[in-house]
This record gives C-alpha cells, sequence and structure tokens, in this order.
C-alpha cells in the first residue's frame, strides 16, 4: 500500500492545493480527473517531489524517494538527437557503463515492443512525431520499473488506438509489477474503462473517490464539469459518456442533477 500525504499547496497566497491523504494499493490504476485548474498536474508534481511543500510518501510503511518514482509531465519537449532506444536505456542509467549488458539491452528492447515502438529502435528522437515521442518517453519510465508511477496526460498526443493500447499496457504493468499508477486524463469515458478507480478534483479539494460507474455520476459530471451529460453503457459494460451543452435541444437538464451532487460543490 502507498499512502500519501499532502498538506495544503499555495502560490500567490491562493491555496491551489488543498490537504488530502490517499491511500493507493499496489497493482492499482489510479485515475485522477477534474476540469482544468483542478489541481491535477500540482498533485502528481507534489508527488513527485517538485514542489516546496513536503509530501508524506511511504510504501508499506517505509518512505519512498525521488528515486522510486517515475514520473512523466504533461509538457513535454523532445529535442535530443539519441535514438530510441539510447533514450529508453537511460531509464536505468545507474546500470549502464561502457558497454550495455545484453539483459539489459534485451529488456530494453520488450519495453519498446510492448508499446508498439520496436521498429523505431534506432530512430533519433527528434525525427519522431508528438505522439511517438510520448510512448517513447512512457516505455523509458516503464523501463525504469519505478515503485511508483505518475503519469499527467499520458495519451494527450495520441490517436485513439494507440490511447487504448498504452491505457491497457499500463494496466498489465500495474497488475504484473505490483505497482500503482497514478494517472491524470481528460478524457472520462477512457478513464473509466480502463482505471480501477477514479478521484475526482475540484478548484484543488478532493471531492469522489470511488470506482468509475460510483464516481462518473451524472449530478458529478453536470456540477464539475459544467456539461448536461448523457452515461451510456457500451457493450463492455462500461460507461460511456456523451457530452452536451447545457440548454442544447434535448439535452438533459443539469439544474437537478447537479442538485444531486450538491454536497460536493
Amino acid at each position: 500500500m502507498i499512502e500519501i500525504a499532502i498538506p495544503a499547496i499555495s502560490r500567490r497566497n491562493a491555496v491551489i492545493l488543498h490537504p488530502l491523504r490517499l491511500g493507493i494499493p499496489q497493482g492499482q490504476m489510479l485515475g485522477i480527473i477534474g476540469p482544468n485548474g483542478a489541481g491535477k498536474s500540482t498533485l502528481l508534481a507534489a508527488i513527485a517531489g517538485q514542489v516546496p511543500e513536503t509530501v508524506d510518501l511511504h510504501r508499506d510503511g517505509h518512505p519512498l524517494t525521488r528515486q522510486d518514482i517515475g514520473h512523466l509531465p504533461q509538457n513535454f519537449a523532445v529535442r535530443s538527437t539519441l535514438t530510441v532506444l539510447e533514450a529508453v536505456l537511460l531509464g536505468r542509467r545507474e546500470e549502464l557503463g561502457l558497454r550495455v549488458p545484453p539483459a539489459l539491452l534485451e529488456a530494453a528492447l520488450d519495453c519498446l515492443s510492448g508499446l508498439g515502438l520496436s521498429e523505431l529502435a534506432s530512430r533519433p528522437l527528434n525525427a519522431l512525431s508528438g505522439g511517438q515521442q510520448q510512448r517513447v518517453l512512457l516505455a523509458q519510465r516503464l523501463f525504469r520499473d519505478p515503485r511508483l508511477l505518475l503519469l499527467d496526460e499520458p495519451t494527450s498526443a495520441l490517436d485513439l488506438h494507440h490511447q487504448m493500447e498504452v491505457l491497457a499496457r499500463l494496466r498489465a504493468h500495474a497488475r504484473a509489477a505490483a505497482v500503482p499508477v497514478l494517472c491524470a486524463l481528460h478524457d472520462l469515458t477512457l478513464a473509466a474503462r480502463f482505471c480501477d478507480r477514479l478521484i475526482v478534483l475540484a478548484a484543488g479539494q478532493l471531492v469522489a473517490d470511488g470506482a468509475p460507474e460510483d464516481v462518473l455520476t451524472s449530478g458529478s459530471i453536470a456540477a464539475h464539469w459544467q456539461i448536461a451529460p448523457e452515461i451510456l453503457t457500451c457493450r463492455t459494460g462500461h460507461p460511456v459518456l456523451v457530452a452536451h451543452p447545457i440548454g442544447a435541444p434535448g439535452s438533459p437538464d443539469p439544474a437537478p442533477l447537479a442538485a444531486l451532487h450538491a454536497g460536493f460543490t
């Protein structure tokens, strides 16, 4: 179990993230959702140790350090001429020497294969598309084999096929490696399909925490995303969100839905 305690985080005399505590079982994929400015990126940066405030972070009662964490921020810019394979190998730079051990090389190639990147292994990073670069950086974090993986919009540059492929790979990694994965996502349908649990942030506060079907209620979505939601069920049994503008012809009336969730506002 990963236990996280975060104090209030303020900038320019304004609280942007209120104190919160999280317990995350090993092997769980936790989705962090919420409207723009809710505090999702700040939460991940705080856990990664990138804020001046002191965050209490333990795994099974033992402190975790930055070296135990893999963090992929939302904004990335890659101009390096390193090859894809070299970039992934740097995920375990402590094990590298003048020669790369065959076992380490094989493990890096397996990691690339798992994300459909094998054919790009010898390509320089600065010759790749944004989506390809994002997948390479994700492969680097996975190859590092951290005890906690923090991902801020890891599918933002990907097409729908690769979004599903990456999220399925992350969920499989969480289970196989018994590593908690915290993933900030904007797509609520994908979050519901691939995450074991969702937390909702709004105005810097944790306002909901639970199974996707319990968290993604019409009232919650109307209250925090300011839309008139339509929630369907796909053939796999997962919720699918259709967003309607408030007041659009034929859209659900958001007023009674928001009232159901008034306790979260």
